[in-house]
């Protein structure tokens, strides 16, 4: 890390212009990245072609594990919400906004989207069951109960993912596919049996090994733009009128979320609006029953006092983008007024973060 800072300050580089220039870099490497995938996917049928969409895209996220070695821990804090509340509103917002144009009152899974809704219910009530906890009022003792019950709560949500995912690889009805070929904005039946030879013994192995390629060295990219990113945030932030809090809540959520969000517009400008769902309520459910969890047990295994505890700010932020989503997807009929309002949340949750000073954010890790 040391050596590449000094080859960007020996180029005339200051951390503010790495730390534009890498948001940067990061957008045509998730669109690489999505490509790839995209490719690789093709091979593999839908469910496990869109679980690999999801997975990939929220490698960009590695950002957060760099937050992490370095301690900054309201960019991890923040970065996680952030990307789960970017991946409800923004991205499938302007998904559907896109979709829209192509084809009116495009139609996805209910069933699916009903679970993924619950699911989403279900886990911002779990991540903010310890910031409403008092247990002692010595900050020490209260300090050690919530990271117990941080701890427990994230194993608990990742064994709530692996069965989520068992039950979408086994059953039809709560999967992002096609439930019969009437569907209307899903994968058209011809395609998708063209889609399932593809994966047969006649393509090449050059043909499959290409996209992996892809994936690794766009990942390695990715990892590396991700930690000059973090490593230089500090110096961005006291050098711009922008605070650390809306940094890691709107700008590197956008940023890392860039696959998602190319792979959602493709998808529902080619009427695809089921998979473009399938690839941001995942996204989003991975990030918050997955993601989020195993970064606290990961710094529960390498010393750092990581926890589920958010301001208040961040638990309203993250009940009312819910209650949104929640309300907004829950007929099986797309609108451009469903995507205004999705857009027109998270741009309101923007300019709160803009306004909310850091010295109101304690730190809830340390």
């Amino acid at each position: 890390m040391v050596s590449r800072r000094l080859i960007f300050s020996a180029a005339g580089y200051g951390d503010s212009a790495v730390f534009v220039l890498n948001c940067f870099a990061v957008i045509p490497l998730a669109d690489v990245l999505c490509r790839a995938t995209d490719d690789a996917a093709s091979f593999l049928g839908e469910t496990a072609g869109a679980l690999l969409n999801v997975t990939m895209g929220n490698t960009t996220e590695l950002a957060i594990f760099h937050a992490l070695l370095q301690r900054q821990y309201t960019i991890v804090r923040t970065s996680l919400l952030g990307s789960i509340i970017v991946n409800m509103l923004f991205v499938l917002g302007l998904s559907i906004l896109v979709g829209e144009t192509q084809m009116r009152g495009q139609s996805y899974n209910i069933f699916a989207t009903r679970v993924a809704a619950g699911l989403l219910c279900f886990t911002t009530v779990s991540l903010l069951l310890p910031s409403t906890i008092k247990t002692s009022p010595e900050p020490a003792l209260q300090k050690r109960d919530i990271l117990a019950l941080s701890r427990g709560t994230s194993i608990v949500l990742i064994v709530v993912y692996f069965i989520y995912l068992w039950t979408q690889m086994k059953s039809r009805k709560f999967s992002y596919k096609p439930l019969t070929e009437h569907d209307e904005g899903l994968i058209d039946p011809e395609k998708e049996e063209s889609i399932e030879l593809s994966g047969g013994s006649s393509v090449p192995w050059v043909r499959k090994a290409i996209p992996v390629v892809l994936i690794l060295l766009s990942t390695c990219l990715i990892s590396i733009s991700g930690e000059l990113l973090v490593s230089s945030t500090d110096h961005f932030v006291d050098h711009s009128p922008i605070s650390k809090t809306m940094v890691g809540l709107i700008i590197l959520p956008i940023v890392g979320n860039a696959a998602e969000l190319i792979s959602g517009i493709m998808l529902a400008y080619r009427k695809q609006m089921d998979l473009a769902f399938a690839v941001c309520i995942g996204s989003a459910i991975q990030m918050a029953l997955f993601v989020a969890p195993l970064v606290v047990l990961l710094g529960w295994g390498m010393g750092r006092e990581m926890s589920l505890h958010f301001s208040m700010f961040e638990a309203i932020t993250l009940v009312a983008s819910t209650v949104l989503f929640f309300t907004l997807v829950f007929d099986d009929r797309c609108s451009g007024l469903k995507g205004a309002f999705l857009l027109a949340g998270y741009t309101i949750i923007s300019l709160a973060s803009y306004f909310i000073p850091d010295t109101e954010h304690r730190s809830s890790f340390t």
